[in-house]
């Protein structure tokens, strides 16, 4: 399957005891924040969260942070499209008529 332009992506912050394999198995990435604070980023959030699931279930994990972004409709037109071209200067211009403005 391909991924859409500018896709979903997760965030989520766990704090305890817990074994990490089930997220990271499907398709989540992780980071030590500090000590026993893990946070895992995911851009297929779905496999994710039914992990997440059972994570919970089988340990003394706490979820202290989840976040979800969209990408905005800027975001995907950059993507698609690419970044704004620079604009033409004039070869006459010295630059000195928009400082004297």
């Amino acid at each position: 399957a391909q991924a859409q332009v500018g896709g979903v992506s997760l965030s989520l912050v766990l704090v305890g005891k817990f074994d990490p394999e089930p997220l990271l198995q499907n398709g989540a990435t992780c980071e030590v924040v500090n000590g026993d604070k893990y946070r895992f980023t995911a851009t297929e959030p779905t496999p994710v969260l039914r992990a997440l699931g059972e994570v919970l279930q089988s340990s003394e994990a706490t979820v202290v942070d989840v976040e979800m972004k969209r990408p905005t409709l800027e975001d995907v037109y950059v993507s698609l499209m690419g970044p704004a071209p620079e604009p033409m200067r004039d070869p006459k211009s010295t630059g000195e008529e928009e400082k004297n403005a």
